[in-house]
């Protein structure tokens, strides 16, 4: 699609009527109209809503893919990392990784406490680092969901593998501010001497996204 349908397609799932989007483009409501038909074309003959979840799906499924493959890529580094080999992020390439990853990246210990979030974790949930460093995981999940995720914690741990992020399957992520919003993880667990560490790359997903289904 062209910029400008990806501009409709994006106002329209904000929840803009045809004369807003026309305002806010600086364009006719005819014209409007004209790109929903090329859309239209290009991806089917579809209801506005439909149109809107479809192009949304297609959206997400390629960030996830993408995150599937720096997922892969990360746990292939970190597979051999030990407990002793953090370290410095000046000095230990691993650490240095994790830290500077455009991603939000937790590592997290066996009982559900967070060794390591780099930056962009601490950004996204609106903390400093070291506010999350040490703490329960849990401490980052909306509190009437603690309990059922200490049970998938506790049974994940007993068989840990590499999951990668679903498209469907997003989870609520609370912020200091005490603010939710949705958010997909992919899990690798790491074997290291001081015993199995998870790491989780978290990514916020697009509230017009989840509210479309």
């Amino acid at each position: 699609m062209s910029d400008r349908e990806r501009q409709l397609i994006e106002l329209a799932a904000q929840g803009h009527t045809d004369s807003s989007i026309a305002h806010v483009l600086g364009i006719s409501e005819a014209t409007v109209s004209t790109y929903w038909g090329r859309v239209r074309i290009k991806i089917g003959p579809y209801s506005r809503p439909e149109l809107i979840a479809t192009i949304l799906h297609q959206q997400l499924d390629s960030i996830i893919e993408d995150l599937r493959e720096q997922n892969r890529r990360l746990a292939d580094k970190l597979q051999h990392v030990t407990g002793e080999q953090w370290g410095d992020p000046e000095t230990n390439y691993h650490l240095k990784l994790v830290m500077e990853a455009p991603e939000a990246i937790l590592i997290v210990r066996d009982n559900g406490e967070v060794e390591i979030a780099n930056e962009e974790a601490a950004r996204l949930f609106g903390y400093e680092r070291e506010e999350i460093e040490g703490s329960p995981l849990i401490n980052l999940i909306p509190e009437r969901y603690r309990v059922v995720h200490a049970r998938h914690r506790e049974g994940y741990m007993k068989d840990p593998v590499k999951r990668k992020m679903a498209a469907h399957s997003a989870s609520p992520g609370l912020r200091k501010s005490g603010e939710e919003f949705p958010i997909a993880a992919s899990l690798a667990p790491v074997e290291t001497a001081a015993g199995v560490r998870v790491m989780c790359i978290v990514r916020e997903l697009d509230s017009a996204y989840t509210s479309s289904n």
